[in-house]
């Protein structure tokens, strides 16, 4: 067995293939008590004393100076075994061969400038979705290398399934593909997830056995089944955390009854992305959301039947937008009209938007320009707070009709040709300044033309007909 440290020894499992992964990323998640911190110190430690000498250089970074207080505790108790001396001022360790490892952190993306054009071929961070986004570790891939060719260039990283970079994360390496199974990038450079479990951490349980039985006190179930289980599919300390449930949610299309009102909510981005929802509004006729399943949804029960999302393009940066132009924006959402029309048999109806794009005081306007195109739209009731409140509202009334139990109240649903807007109102955080309130540096854009839609206090009699 791998011995990285005398005296430490891998759990079997994901602690050791994480350390002997030779792939160029490499994420290793799961439960809370799996031994990541010791994982990824070494994941270092495993390449020192094999030959680099001073071309093995690494560093090991978390968010907030504070945050590494712990990692380097946990780096003295180890490293020392193999010869290591700590430099305090540095926050570096130097080993025998000439080998070095370096502490850093950094908020976001403006912390690469440091290092920019230097050679490091290890880089490591600790807890990953605690940074934001991906901005930050995609820079930083441009240092992982090294001017000597038998040195291993690798990227680790270590986390829960927790914080607020939880969607980056998740789509970059857990939906990319299957646990263990490497996924590779147009670079031509490989990366994988490994999951481990508390369970493989023997020395651990037998050390601390009344550790998982915290884990299963713990009261959200959201934050129990990531702590515990290591699922990703959680809204934690999110805005709908408790109210959303995927099951019940989330439903395959079914055919629309003419009926039926059927209209869009946009937010504008440019920069940011920008989202455009279509709304299916139920009238009360009875339908058929599973084949030979007939139910009534309450009057004015929403349904999310589809989606144009301007961003999402780069997992690394999924809340930068396409910078696409408002006539493109806007010829888009026509066609997207226009394919409705033949899909379900519909008149889409012109609906809320973002109050910006009405401004202009004199110049043209956003509105304009999609005016031009022939799309239209009303002024939305920008109220977030109640906005979010409706939201979470009607997802609550939706709970009974997974059960197969008559809904009281409107509900609000969501096809699964809305797949940005099912996963960023699933895992929209709250603002830590005002926790009724979404944070407005997350991507909330859909979760925007959601709140606009639900804030609509009645129908817009004026209707757009198609290709007008």
């Amino acid at each position: 067995m791998t011995q990285t440290a005398p005296g430490w020894r891998p759990n079997p499992g994901a602690q050791l293939d994480f350390i002997t992964c030779l792939l160029f990323e490499c994420l290793y998640h799961g439960t809370r008590g799996k031994g990541g911190t010791d994982a990824l110190l070494m994941a270092y430690a495993y390449h020192v004393g094999r030959g680099y000498g001073v071309d093995w250089r690494g560093q090991i970074w978390r968010r907030h100076e504070k945050d590494l207080i712990d990692i380097i505790k946990r780096s003295k108790k180890y490293y020392p075994r193999l010869g290591g001396r700590y430099v305090k001022g540095e926050k570096e360790w130097h080993f025998p061969g000439g080998e070095v490892l370096k502490f850093v952190y950094g908020a976001d993306e403006d912390a690469y400038d440091t290092w920019h054009g230097q050679e490091w071929p290890f880089l490591g961070f600790d807890e990953l979705t605690l940074w934001p986004d991906l901005a930050l570790y995609d820079k930083l891939k441009s240092i992982c290398r090294s001017s000597n060719p038998d040195v291993p260039r690798m990227m680790r990283s270590v986390t829960n399934p927790w914080g607020r970079g939880h969607s980056a994360v998740k789509a970059y390496f857990i939906d990319a593909g299957p646990e263990g199974v490497p996924v590779i990038a147009e670079s031509g450079r490989w990366r994988t997830h490994i999951f481990g479990s508390i369970y493989e951490n023997v020395s651990f349980m037998a050390a601390d056995p009344d550790y998982v039985k915290g884990l299963q006190d713990i009261k959200s179930k959201d934050l129990r089944e990531a702590w515990l289980h290591g699922s990703w599919d959680i809204n934690i300390g999110g805005l709908f955390a408790g109210v959303w449930s995927t099951g019940a949610h989330v439903l395959d299309p079914f055919k629309i009854p003419a009926s039926w009102f059927v209209d869009r909510s946009h937010d504008w981005g440019w920069s940011s992305p920008h989202a455009t929802v279509w709304w299916a509004e139920s009238s009360g006729e009875a339908v058929e959301p599973f084949p030979g399943f007939s139910y009534i949804f309450p009057k004015g029960t929403l349904f999310a039947i589809s989606e144009i999302y301007g961003g999402g393009k780069d997992p690394a940066r999924p809340n930068v937008g396409l910078k696409q132009s408002d006539s493109a924006i806007a010829i888009n959402i026509k066609k997207r009209d226009e394919a409705l029309q033949r899909q379900y048999g519909v008149r889409v109806n012109h609906g809320p938007a973002d109050p910006s794009i009405f401004g202009g005081a004199g110049n043209e306007s956003i509105m304009d320009r999609y005016r031009a195109e022939g799309v239209r739209f009303y002024e939305a009731n920008n109220e977030r707070v109640t906005g979010w409140k409706a939201i979470s509202d009607r997802l609550e009334a939706g709970h009974p009709f997974a059960e197969g139990e008559p809904m009281e109240k409107r509900g609000l649903f969501f096809f699964r040709d809305c797949p940005h807007t099912i996963r960023t109102v699933r895992e929209l955080p709250r603002d830590e300044g005002d926790f009724d309130d979404a944070d407005t540096e997350s991507e909330d854009h859909a979760p925007d033309a959601v709140r606009y839609k639900v804030n609509t206090k009645k129908r817009v009699a004026r209707q757009m007909e198609i290709g007008t």
